[in-house]
């Protein structure tokens, strides 16, 4: 004797779409990168060959990230800035603790900065500025990037 096969009863169906990633930016959605830089000793004096901080620019672990990441997603948004902050540092004047969220353009109140190019630049100049220091604390960074982030709804226009 066959059993049934049973029966199947659906009280709604709701088929929606995903889209893409490019779906998304060829509608005019935009990318607003953000980079923080750990500062911490974890990463090792900047004048050793062992330092993801090493001075040599070819060896650098930090501009390999940064470029590699950087040129990608900076076509993303339009005006091609980028807020740049550093943690886990001791910056200028020099208290013997950490600071953990700092702009590394100097300007807490607009760390943006044009490019990739400037985000190596302001790294560079920090690396010799900036007390490597700790603990790693990157919670106040998250905190500054998310008060910071905006949606706006693009209106569909026929």
């Amino acid at each position: 004797m066959q059993k049934g096969k049973g029966n199947f009863l659906m009280n709604q169906l709701k088929v929606e779409r995903q889209h893409s990633f490019l779906e998304y930016v060829f509608g005019g959605c935009e990318v607003d990168l953000s980079i923080a830089i750990d500062f911490t000793l974890s990463n090792g004096d900047p004048r050793q060959p062992s330092s993801l901080h090493y001075l040599d620019p070819n060896r650098n672990q930090y501009m390999q990230a940064i470029n590699s990441v950087g040129n990608i997603l900076q076509f993303y948004n339009s005006d091609k800035q980028i807020n740049l902050y550093g943690f886990g540092g001791s910056v200028p004047p020099y208290t013997n603790r950490a600071s953990h969220c700092f702009a590394l353009n100097g300007d807490i109140f607009n760390p943006r900065v044009n490019g990739v190019q400037e985000v190596i630049s302001c790294y560079q100049r920090a690396l010799t500025n900036i007390k490597l220091y700790g603990p790693t604390n990157f919670s106040e960074v998250i905190n500054e990037i998310n008060s910071n982030v905006s949606f706006t709804p693009v209106t569909q226009q026929n």
